[in-house]
């Protein structure tokens, strides 16, 4: 495919990149999530997903508070009857949609030039139906991708909070200065330029394939 350029990049610039996932490097697709649930018979998961109150048992999940059963078993509390475990999860997992070739390509081309990172809001079941699909569907070892992986329910805290940033940058002993930040939401945009990591807020227009074109030809 022809790729096409839509701002220069300093290439010099920084020495470490960190990768949101989700909008990023996988296509997320909401509304087919919804739909999946709205089969189940749980119309209320537009509702959830919008939540970002402390007490949402999605928000739970995802920070580790609570683990794949006890979440599981608190939809089909909502749902009033019972629905397979292996039903629930099958739903929840097709909010991650596609991930272009391109895409892993220009990952292990950036692994061999920087230290690169993974920072991603997700849960145990996301984390593990999605490595293993793109394993045994694309023969790609997501993992071998980057130096650390790093997901918000082993952290116990979730972007946009700055905790969830230092923790990668002392664990990794970063130079914020010279690490760029990849997230297609502008509130952890805001939240790690705040803490003087460079920015980039990726998008339909922006996508990550794009904005590196340069190291794709």
């Amino acid at each position: 495919m022809k790729i096409r350029q839509s701002q220069n990049i300093d290439f010099n610039s920084f020495s470490a990149v960190i990768f949101d996932w989700g909008g990023v490097i996988t296509e997320l697709e909401p509304a087919r999530c919804i739909a999946a649930f709205n089969e189940l018979g749980l119309g209320t998961i537009k509702n959830y997903l919008n939540d970002i109150r402390p007490s949402n048992p999605f928000i739970q999940y995802e920070t580790g508070r609570i683990q794949t059963p006890e979440f599981v078993q608190y939809l089909n509390d909502d749902m009033g009857k019972f629905v397979n475990p292996n039903l629930i999860e099958s739903a929840w997992c097709k909010m991650l949609g596609h991930t272009p070739i391109v895409r892993l390509r220009l990952l292990g081309i950036l692994n061999e030039k920087y230290k690169t990172f993974l920072l991603s809001n997700t849960n145990p079941s996301h984390t593990h139906y999605y490595l293993r699909y793109l394993l045994d569907s694309m023969q790609f070892d997501f993992g071998s991708a980057f130096t650390k992986m790093y997901f918000s329910y082993e952290m116990g805290v979730m972007k946009p909070h700055p905790k969830i940033f230092k923790m990668v940058i002392e664990e990794q002993q970063l130079d914020v200065s010279r690490t760029l930040f990849l997230d297609d939401r502008p509130d952890n945009i805001s939240a790690a330029r705040a803490l003087g990591l460079q920015t980039i807020q990726v998008g339909p227009e922006n996508p990550i394939e794009i904005l590196f074109a340069e190291l794709l030809h």
